[in-house]
């Protein structure tokens, strides 16, 4: 009996951290624009702002293999999710315009490093209880998404300052996270493997797969509203429903996950999600008709639900390289879609228009189920 509680609060404390990380990286959507007006940023200034939090999170995420290594997950996870919720408090706080690039690394490294600490700690609770948790414990992340739009974005409508609508979720959060710390598995994880290494056979697929899928969701995050309001589906008080779509899809996708990997397997799930969200994009991209578009935009959210957790769970599973460093790569590669993707998205927009880079990511999606297909053997 023991034995099976503390099981049962090790998963919860995993999905407890993997709430925070999503809680935390759409926590910054809704202070963007009070940002950039209280501080009086051109647009190239927030851009190079947010290239910032880019860089931070990569060198978090080069990082967290190391700290891994030298003090175990638990340490890892606890003090970069706590550094991750005083300085979203920071961002929010909008000090003045040095102090605000300080905190948006900060905010950023602390970012990266937690991404990758939680799924390197999901991926060895996949070993160690031999079942496909990943999908199960992203769909955790995607609730905290869900949550942070709404409660942050309901706190601003009805008037509390930025710093308010921010701190009040962040502190609970971070109580809840102090909570759960105590609760993770302390074994080690990271033996004789080195810190890092380059990704290579495989693992490079894997990287490209995670890459993919979080530039499309990272596109969602930043160009969906805009988007929408191109094609006339929305207006720009009703704009971010096309990025709630997606993310509450995506976590009933992610939710559903064992279900759909025990009856189709890895492999085939992996491939029709690439697949269907190749479809969904181009979908939208051609399409004006709000009801078509919204419809494409709940296909694209099941779709992307299930393409990372497979992509972290083949990593920590494949023989090509040492499972940690492969996590790792995969995972930061991943996460540094989000903040470098939808960047490239709207430099092909400004070229075309955004229906036309919808469409090249829709393409390059097919590319990619191509290759995933002619892969077959590896992912075997």
């Amino acid at each position: 009996m023991f034995t099976l509680n503390r099981s049962l609060t090790v998963l919860k404390s995993a999905r407890t951290c993997f709430f925070l990380l999503g809680f935390a990286i759409a926590a910054w959507a809704p202070l963007v624009p009070y940002i950039q007006k209280d501080l009086s940023l051109s647009k190239v200034e927030l851009s190079l702002m947010i290239l910032t939090m880019g860089l931070g999170s990569i060198i978090g995420m080069l990082t967290a293999t190391f700290i891994v290594k030298v003090k175990g997950t638990r340490f890892a996870v606890f003090v970069s999710g706590t550094v991750l919720c005083l300085a979203l408090i920071a961002v929010a706080a909008r000090f003045n315009f040095v102090l605000q690039f300080f905190c948006v690394l900060v905010y950023g490294f602390a970012m990266g490093c937690m991404e990758v600490a939680v799924n390197l700690y999901g991926s060895f609770l996949e070993k160690k209880f031999k079942a496909p948790l990943l999908s199960g414990f992203h769909g955790f992340y995607s609730i905290g998404q869900i949550f942070a739009v709404l409660i942050i974005s309901l706190f601003l409508t009805v008037n509390f300052s930025p710093l308010y609508a921010t701190v009040i979720p962040s502190l609970v959060v971070l109580g809840t996270l102090i909570l759960a710390s105590f609760a993770l598995d302390s074994e080690k994880i990271v033996s004789d493997e080195p810190f890092f290494v380059l990704p290579k056979g495989f693992v490079i697929m894997l990287a490209l797969i995670a890459l993919s899928a979080l530039t499309a969701e990272g596109a969602m995050i930043d160009w969906a509203g805009l988007l929408l309001i191109e094609k006339e589906a929305a207006d720009p008080q009703t704009a971010a429903s096309g990025y709630l779509t997606v993310v509450v899809f995506m976590a009933v996708g992610r939710f559903s996950g064992s279900m759909v990997l025990k009856h189709v397997g890895a492999f085939l799930t992996l491939l029709i999600s690439v697949i269907i969200a190749a479809a969904a994009l181009m979908l939208v991209s051609l399409n004006k008709d709000p009801a078509v578009i919204y419809a494409a935009l709940a296909a694209l959210g099941l779709s992307l639900a299930n393409i990372l957790p497979l992509a972290v769970s083949y990593a920590g599973r494949q023989k090509y390289m040492p499972q940690t460093a492969a996590v790792a790569a995969v995972s930061t590669c991943g996460y540094a879609a989000i903040t470098f993707g939808p960047a490239l998205i709207g430099s092909i927009g400004t070229l075309f228009s955004l229906s036309g880079a919808f469409a090249v990511m829709g393409i390059w999606l097919l590319l990619l189920a191509a290759g995933i297909f002619l892969a077959k053997k590896a992912f075997n």
